[in-house]
């Protein structure tokens, strides 16, 4: 399991903090789970998407028909939820998603995952919460470390996957560089898993992946109050989609896959202290995302020549910036204020069975904030704020198939004020309360306006930003480095919700439109234990209840998150050689269809994870997941792997 009891990693100085919205002075954000470098290193996580189901609240989704791994955040999707890339939106502009099992995590110093009261410094959309990756940078003159390993299965090779890490700190730069590279062949379905159709070969077809990235960062520290920084990002993944195998006779079988999905960026972050109190932070970014998606006439992959069949080009870039000024006007308050700049261009066309006329859409969005933080007492303070968003469609092609031609979509303008406070109370030093609500808000994405969605919608260009009322109280009881409780209860009340409203079409009842119908309420209870009875060995348990009720519309269930998910870890630390991890997870059913037929059943699975110094720079890394080999699905129809083993080694330079 992840986070030590203890509230200050190690690891603390390693993250890139311009990355984050800055403060002056130091305050713990009780909103906020942090995980740090050293738990991703010692739960062998290797992509963002997996590395998340460490922290309660959160829940893990396989997008079964692309597959994509997210998450969802009390009963936000990632719609409601962006992903930064230290503090720059990295989602893909046209959908406003981001598949989290695309990132892989080696070069990041942390995530931090912010639940319903979400800083509107951070720009538009969101809604729920955010994601925020933040990467490394050298703290010492030469670092480096590496890792390498193998997977292997029932079946026999499952892949393998390697990291390096360079860094470098002199007096007044740095430089940091990363690399990192997964190949998984298709996975061995659990041998306790029930095919559909006999002779089955227990290996789950087009499920293979592979995943490339490297980094680089120039970092001129001119003094201890100014940094800056430019940084690149790149890459490049390849998977496929294994086919539908589950009851429903609606679901249309599917040969996809994904020869390309690359994603590359330009990022400039600055802090410049403007005197006593005052700092201006600078964040200038230039994104690009190209997808390659080619749907095959059966499992071979081999041709195109069904109806069915197509090649799909996506290729967006977003270029954006913000400015963001604190400072402290008395001695016990905090103004910040924001304004954040993004234009989003998403180009699309299909390459087969022809060449079609390339679509253009484009979005700017405009947003300004203000925030203040007061201390009221010595145990008493609080932090609000307003925001307002604005986004105008500059350009969006319709397009005729039969003439491939083009004409334009009607424009459209959207507006959104958004709102928080947040209250915190210190009883005594190992007591606080907290309690927080928030007005958050979220544009419609460019295909929720604009997608006829292979002929199955009817697009509306007029569709509006959707509300959801956020609140919650909390409480947290910490004892140094032997016990912590975290527990909080939320709920939150949507309305104008984006749903789809059929009988558009009087000849065809299946075609559907996205409109501003939906009232919807989220509420639930997250608890977080975690303690150290004796030195070297830690244990913890995390739950969370989940419950979302659609209020317009009863008979449409929402879909892909249990109601009950439970974590429990035990590690144990020996010398600081060996390194012993033991966790299991419980997850109830899940409804994979909104009429609610289909569901998943409820599952439990266990990990073993291991590592031994064999010196003080090189160790052995172990593990195996799904110990059991537990046969069970995060969506209907789509298996998850069975019983998976990795050796590897880990280099650090000390």
């Amino acid at each position: 399991m992840a986070q030590d009891v203890t509230i200050v990693a190690d690891t603390q100085n390693l993250a890139f903090d311009l990355g984050e919205v800055q403060v002056i002075g130091q305050r713990s954000n009780p909103h906020t789970s942090t995980l740090r470098q050293d738990d991703l290193v010692k739960n062998q996580k290797r992509d963002v998407s997996g590395a998340l189901v460490l922290l309660s609240g959160l829940n893990y989704v396989q997008v079964g028909p692309r597959n994509e791994g997210m998450v969802n955040i009390r009963g936000f999707d990632l719609r409601q939820v962006p992903v930064y890339m230290d503090g720059v939106p990295v989602y893909v502009s046209y959908d406003g998603y981001a598949d989290l099992a695309r990132f892989l995590v080696s070069d990041l110093a942390k995530i931090t995952v912010t639940k319903g009261e979400t800083s509107l410094l951070l720009g538009a959309n969101n809604l729920g919460g955010a994601i925020n990756l933040i990467s490394r940078k050298p703290v010492s003159k030469l670092e480096m470390d590496a890792s390498a390993g193998v997977v292997l299965n029932r079946k026999g090779w499952g892949g393998w996957q390697s990291d390096l890490n360079m860094g470098s700190r002199f007096e007044k730069f740095y430089l940091q560089a990363g690399i990192a590279y997964i190949d998984m062949k298709p996975f061995a379905t659990s041998g306790k898993h029930r095919a559909p159709s006999p002779g089955h070969s227990g290996i789950q077809e087009n499920s293979q992946h592979n995943d490339f990235r490297y980094s680089m960062k120039f970092g001129f520290t001119p003094n201890s109050d100014d940094s800056y920084v430019l940084s690149y990002q790149l890459q490049h993944g390849v998977k496929g989609v294994p086919p539908y195998a589950g009851a429903d006779p609606n679901q249309q079988l599917r040969y996809w896959q994904f020869p390309a999905i690359d994603k590359q960026g330009i990022h400039f972050n600055s802090k410049t202290s403007l005197g006593a109190d005052k700092l201006l932070q600078l964040r200038f970014f230039y994104e690009d995302y190209f997808s390659d998606l080619r749907s095959y006439d059966d499992s071979t992959y081999t041709s195109q020549d069904r109806r069915s069949s197509f090649t799909s080009i996506y290729d967006d870039t977003s270029v954006g910036g913000s400015v963001i000024f604190s400072m402290k006007p008395g001695k016990k308050n905090e103004l910040k204020a924001a304004i954040n700049i993004i234009n989003d261009h998403h180009r699309e066309k299909n390459t087969h069975p022809v060449e079609q006329s390339l679509r253009h859409f484009r979005d700017v969005t405009f947003s300004v904030g203000v925030e203040d933080y007061y201390r009221i007492s010595d145990k008493f303070s609080t932090e609000y704020g307003i925001s307002y968003h604005i986004r105008k469609n500059l350009q969006a092609d319709n397009y005729d198939e039969t003439a491939d031609s083009i004409f334009a979509f009607p424009g459209h303008r959207d507006e959104a004020a958004n709102m928080r406070i947040g209250l915190q109370y210190l009883i005594t030093p190992e007591h606080q309360l907290h309690a927080s609500l928030s007005r958050k808000t979220r544009f419609p994405t460019m295909k929720d306006r604009y997608s006829y969605r292979l002929g199955r919608s009817i697009p509306n260009p007029g569709l509006r930003s959707e509300v959801s009322w956020n609140m919650d109280i909390g409480y947290t009881f910490t004892t140094n480095t032997v016990f912590r409780l975290k527990t909080a209860v939320f709920y939150s009340r949507l309305f104008h919700s984006i749903q789809a409203v059929y009988g558009m079409d009087p000849e065809n009842s299946a075609v559907y439109q996205y409109q501003n119908t939906g009232n919807a309420e989220f509420y639930g209870w997250e608890v977080d234990l975690a303690l150290n009875p004796v030195s070297g060995l830690q244990t913890g348990l995390q739950y969370t209840l989940m419950e979302r009720l659609n209020l317009s519309h009863p008979e449409l269930k929402f879909t892909d998150v249990p109601a009950h998910k439970l974590l429990a870890f035990l590690n144990y630390t020996l010398f600081s050689r060996l390194f012993l991890n033991l966790n299991g997870m419980y997850n109830s059913s899940r409804v994979s269809s909104t009429n609610g037929l289909f569901q998943t059943g409820p599952f439990f699975t266990m990990d073993f994870i291991a590592s031994f110094a064999l010196f003080d720079s090189l160790s052995l890394e172990a593990s195996v997941s799904n110990l059991f080999d537990a046969s069970y699905s995060y969506v209907e129809g789509y298996p998850a792997p069975g019983r998976q083993y990795y050796l590897g080694l880990r280099y650090k330079l000390r």
